[in-house]
């Protein structure tokens, strides 16, 4: 997971949009690059994105399918291993 944080050339100023985040496994990799404030949550299963607001309480949380959602200002989305399920 840390290849995939620095692979994606973040930016401390970058608004990130981490699709399909489950518990939130890739955002302490993503914190080293950005400040959660920065990074938001989006997950379709309202129990995987409560577990991680617990243990990130500080991101934006959505609780939306993706291709549902409306509208986001984001520089970069990240999926990962979104398209297994």
């Amino acid at each position: 997971m840390a290849k995939i944080a620095e692979e994606l050339l973040l930016q401390p100023q970058d608004k990130i949009l981490d699709v399909g985040c489950g518990t939130g496994a890739m955002i302490p990799f993503i914190h080293q690059y950005i400040p959660l404030s920065q990074l938001s949550l989006c997950d379709c299963s309202d129990a995987m994105l409560k577990e991680a607001k617990k243990r990130f309480p500080e991101c934006p949380a959505i609780c939306s399918d993706f291709l549902e959602l409306k509208r986001g200002n984001f520089d970069k989305l990240l999926f990962n291993a979104v398209f297994v399920y």
